[in-house]
């Protein structure tokens, strides 16, 4: 009988152990970088804009300081690794796949309109707020 409680006390105690240690991990959450911020073009490859603003609110703005008058604006969304993004004046999503997102470097590849095909080469961007 004491054998008994000794095991019953000691399976007990290992489904504790394990029961705790899964609920640390469950408050260990994987913190995914933003894309919000302002991001500036690194790569030259004869792109109109120098910079892009993605808010909070769901909208960006690509900007420029070669042309101070030049911006294009609109509305993104991102869902799993891709950018869509709804510019003020076409009525389809421009869709890009996010190579590269931390804090300091977002490369995005396009995709044509099959949202699959890589289109043009990837560009990059660092952070700068």
């Amino acid at each position: 009988m004491k054998n008994l409680v000794m095991v019953l006390l000691m399976a007990m105690l290992a489904i504790n152990l394990v029961a705790c240690g899964d609920d640390k991990e469950d408050g260990d959450k994987k913190i995914t970088p933003s894309i919000v911020g302002t991001w500036k073009l690194i790569v030259d490859k004869g792109y109109t804009h120098t910079h892009v603003t993605f808010t909070k609110n769901g909208t960006f703005s690509y900007t420029s300081t070669d042309e101070l008058d030049y911006e294009e604006h609109g509305t993104y969304k991102i869902v799993d690794n891709l950018l869509y993004q709804m510019f003020s004046d076409e009525d389809e999503w421009a869709i890009g796949e996010i190579l590269l997102l931390n804090s300091e470097t977002l490369s995005i590849q396009d995709l044509d309109d099959d949202g699959v095909t890589p289109y043009g080469k990837p560009y990059s961007y660092q952070r700068v707020e």
